[in-house]
């Protein structure tokens, strides 16, 4: 799209204060017929630091985006985005590190090829109004405690009007916060010429109507200087600076070959139920009921029941309504305004715990997923964890096992807590003519089988037991066995034959001594 404009009209009061802490682009000294970007903020923050913070947020946008981002290009919502990160910077470079902050708020009209990208943080305010037909085709939601209020149900268009904290924003551009404020935008597509765009500060409604100004703007009588003196004369007593930009359409040529952004006008424009409400004098008369509270996990709506339509038959014909030519007029009946709203929506102030409680669902589901896959991984991996212990431990016991064998065999100088097999270096018994006969090797063959015997009884018995019992077990085995072996055996001394046939009997022989059998000399 490509415009034309009639001279932008800047006001720029003090007011009663002693600075001005408004600062509008352009100035009066740059306004042309061939301005496109218009930006205005309200500092605040005391003495010189609301005017710092308004001048650098105004000065940073208006020069980032001229020079990157012409207006016979398309905006975009990300060189918006962009723009708003430049300026937050060059805000944080001029924090004073003082402990009450200065902060501005922010208006922003950009008419571009696309489109006019409206963009506002705070309580200043951008209109868009068609004054042939007494229209307010678009306004701003403040960004203030008494419209979130307003919007479940605790406040009437008459309290805010005398509310004490009509002046509290919940929404600012200000150095020394975690997270940049998120403004609103909203793309413009349906724009005529007569149309106007008017940005203004707080201060230019401390006395004057939506009405009024549409009475102002509609004035056949005026010219568009006559019509900016006007709203200054309205508003010569306010206490507070305000300001104010107003930009006349005067011819739209739109372009085949350009496609225009996707026109969220009409829908920002149901969701200030503030402006709705004061539209229709029967809503503004009573407290709106609290918006429900929207359930992002829960299944469609169910048909009622009676054959009545379902509800999302209904919003369908309300899309269908918005999608239209329809005007948005003053004199709306109170059932076509109401069959037209959508389902009401929260505030930014209220949502926020709405979908924070829905994320905190999710997070929580994944968190116990996590927690039930770790548990099964867990118990498996400890049961086969056992299953190789409870191997590796009957392997050691009957290791174990054979070694006390062994050890009982081989004689006291077997250590059984090493795995190695020692050399028996005990001295040797002196030699003696006796032979070794048949039955002492037969008593060692029996005592082989018989340790043989034992280890597999052994084995057999701490199959399946605890370690304190297989030691138990063990233990007793080897004692039968030490008591077994003590016990003493009646031996049949060898007898020798003699010179005459008879067999003569030879005392046993002990260890480090030598007898002297009979009949011989001893050496």
């Amino acid at each position: 799209m490509k415009y034309e404009i009639l001279l932008p009209q800047t006001i720029h009061e003090m007011g009663q204060r002693d600075n001005q802490e408004d600062s509008i682009f352009p100035s009066e000294e740059q306004a042309s017929v061939d301005n496109r970007l218009f930006i205005l903020c309200d500092g605040m923050g005391g003495h010189e630091s609301g005017e710092v913070a308004s001048q650098t947020v105004c000065q940073a946008l208006s020069d980032y985006i001229q020079k990157n981002f012409p207006a016979d290009e398309v905006f975009t919502d990300a060189q918006l985005r962009e723009a708003l990160a430049v300026a937050n910077a060059r805000l944080e470079e001029k924090d004073n590190g003082a402990a009450k902050k200065m902060g501005t708020t922010l208006t922003f009209l950009y008419l571009h090829r696309g489109g006019a990208t409206v963009a506002h943080i705070g309580d200043s305010r951008v209109y868009h109004l068609r004054p042939e037909t007494d229209e307010i085709l678009y306004r701003t939601r403040d960004h203030s405690l008494i419209y979130d209020l307003f919007d479940v149900g605790e406040l009437t268009l008459q309290e805010m009007e005398t509310s004490p904290n009509k002046n509290i924003i919940t929404r600012v551009m200000m150095p020394g916060q975690e997270q940049a404020p998120k403004a609103d935008i909203v793309h413009i597509t349906d724009i005529k010429p007569g149309d106007y765009f008017y940005l203004c500060s707080d201060g230019m409604l401390e006395e004057m109507s939506d009405v009024e100004i549409i009475d102002i703007l509609k004035s056949k009588d005026l010219t568009e200087e006559g019509k900016r003196n006007k709203l200054i004369a309205a508003t010569t007593e306010n206490q507070d600076n305000h300001s104010g930009l107003l930009i006349k359409i005067q011819t739209v040529i739109a372009e085949s070959d350009i496609a225009p952004f996707e026109d969220t006008e009409k829908e920002m424009r149901q969701r200030n139920h503030v402006l709705m409400a004061e539209l229709n004098p029967a809503l503004a008369a009573a407290t709106p009921p609290m918006p429900p509270t929207p359930n992002y996990n829960s299944a469609p709506p169910v048909p009622p029941m009676g054959g009545q339509e379902p509800y999302a038959e209904e919003v369908d014909e309300v899309d269908e309504l918005d999608g239209g030519d329809y005007d948005y007029s003053v004199g709306d009946s109170e059932e076509d305004m109401v069959s037209m709203q959508e389902p009401p929506q929260m505030s930014m102030h209220h949502q926020q715990p709405v979908q924070k409680s829905g994320n905190m669902v999710r997070i929580l589901t994944m968190i116990g997923l996590v927690v039930v896959i770790g548990i099964a991984a867990f118990l498996i991996y400890t049961t086969l964890v056992k299953d190789k212990d409870k191997d590796r431990d009957r392997g050691n016991k009957i290791e174990t096992v054979k070694d006390v064998i062994e050890q009982k065999s081989s004689g006291p100088s077997r250590n059984i807590s090493s795995p190695e097999r020692h050399i028996d270096t005990r001295p040797a018994a002196p030699e003696t003519t006796t032979k070794t006969t048949t039955p002492t090797t037969n008593k060692e063959s029996a005592a082989k089988k018989n340790d043989s015997k034992v280890e597999k009884d052994v084995i057999n018995r701490i199959s399946g037991k605890s370690n304190q019992e297989n030691k138990s077990e063990v233990k007793n085995i080897m004692n039968k066995q030490s008591k077994d072996s003590k016990k003493p055996e009646t031996k049949k001394p060898e007898s020798k034959k003699g010179n005459q046939g008879g067999d003569i009997p030879i005392p046993p022989i002990k260890e480090g001594k030598t007898d002297k059998l009979p009949g011989q000399q001893p050496a």
